[in-house]
């Protein structure tokens, strides 16, 4: 369906964005510092992003359900939506401190990480099956993940090696300036 692989692509797309400017929100203010300043900040912008399509998609369901006539049913979805909402909000607040501690790109790449883990448990427990091309789409995952996983370390053993730069500065550096910064520093042991 060419409208979910959209909007599946639009939501990765999204959450990627929303990290990277977290991430730059926390080095241009310090008051963001705090989880619940920072989660003040752009949860209404969540909202009113995602209210829309709910909206559209949703009301015709919502209008017609059976708990806007039962009471029971409605107490139901109240309890059910309040759960999910807590649950919903300690995920957010681990994932803020997660890219104050890693970065942005570690997010995204777990983000992937967790679909493929989503997929699996689909499998499993629904019975989903995997398409061929699904099945390529959880190898690049997969190996795209792997590949994150060797360049990070890559790095952290740069990081070790040259004196006077902060892990910071050398996230920064293109990977030849790291390069040439090792071959000095074996050039002068």
């Amino acid at each position: 369906n060419a409208v979910g692989v959209a909007l599946a692509f639009g939501a990765a797309c999204a959450g990627g964005l929303r990290w990277a400017l977290l991430q730059l929100l926390e080095f241009k203010d310090p008051q963001s510092k705090s989880v619940m300043v920072t989660l003040y900040r752009f949860t209404p912008a969540s909202l009113i992003s995602v209210l829309p399509l709910v909206l559209m998609i949703e009301a015709d369901k919502l209008y017609s359900s059976t708990f806007w006539r039962h009471k029971k049913d409605l107490y139901d979805a109240i309890l059910l939506c309040s759960f999910g909402g807590l649950f919903a909000f300690a995920l957010v607040v681990v994932e803020v401190k997660l890219v104050r501690l890693t970065s942005a790109l570690t997010m995204s790449v777990f983000g992937q990480i967790k679909e493929v883990v989503q997929i699996f448990l689909a499998m499993m427990l629904f019975g989903e099956n995997l398409t061929f091309k699904s099945g390529v789409g959880i190898a690049v995952s997969i190996l795209a993940s792997i590949y994150y996983r060797y360049v990070i370390t890559s790095r952290k053993e740069a990081a070790s090696l040259i004196k006077n730069k902060s892990e910071e500065e050398i996230n920064l550096m293109a990977d030849e300036d790291i390069d040439n910064q090792i071959e000095m520093i074996a050039a002068d042991s």
